[in-house]
């Protein structure tokens, strides 16, 4: 029965992928000489509304498909607003702009490369982020306590080590994720820079103090 469910749950998730993935209009390009040939070609039982090609409307339906010469230089800079209908129903508005290959590699290597400097950049100031946090008032001060607690000579201490680490990252990374799916992305920054909530914690600190 298990399996029988599974089969049928793996079944309709490759339907529901297909059906996502389906697109009743795709374009084609070809290069000739200075000029690019654009072609869209529809499945069976549907057809192309071109709605407009840059600023100038056109509004008609192309039943045996559709091909439109430009210039390499117009055909990258004039995007064309398409539908794809059939007897019962049409798609949402698409666009289609043609990049030539150079450009798409070009695009594609920018893209990687920034968003790989982007990421290491990410991680190295969190990393130096971290160690500048070890010299604040919070944490300073408990590093001897927390360094002599754990260096017991006994066998239980890389053991309460690791606990001491892990309940502190599931902890925050817990805490984080709950409150981010919840209230938003931006909820815990709006939070830690509310005017109220740091003179809350002011006032706390000066009652603790005294």
């Amino acid at each position: 029965m298990k399996k029988l469910l599974f089969l049928i749950f793996v079944f309709f998730a490759v339907l529901s992928s297909n059906a996502q993935n389906f697109t009743p209009t795709t374009w084609s390009s070809e290069e000739i000489g200075d000029s690019v040939k654009l072609t869209a070609v529809s499945s069976d039982g549907w057809h192309v509304t071109i709605i407009s090609i840059g600023e100038e409307e056109i509004g008609e339906e192309y039943y045996d498909g559709y091909s439109i010469t430009l210039s390499k230089s117009q055909a990258s800079s004039t995007p064309i607003r398409y539908m794809s209908c059939n007897d019962e129903t049409c798609t949402a508005p698409e666009i289609y702009q043609y990049q030539s290959a150079d450009a798409t590699s070009a695009e594609a290597d920018t893209q990687t490369a920034s968003t790989d400097k982007s990421l290491l950049m990410i991680f190295i100031l969190g990393l130096l982020g971290g160690f500048l946090a070890i010299f604040t008032p919070c944490v300073w001060p408990i590093i001897p306590m927390t360094v002599s607690f754990f260096l017991k000579k006994d066998n239980s201490s890389v053991k309460n080590g690791l606990l001491f680490g892990l309940a502190i990252i599931v902890i925050y990374v817990g805490l984080g994720l709950l409150v981010t799916v919840i209230f938003g992305a931006s909820a815990l920054n709006a939070f830690s820079t509310n005017a109220i909530v740091n003179l809350f914690f002011f006032a706390l600190l000066v009652v603790f103090a005294l």
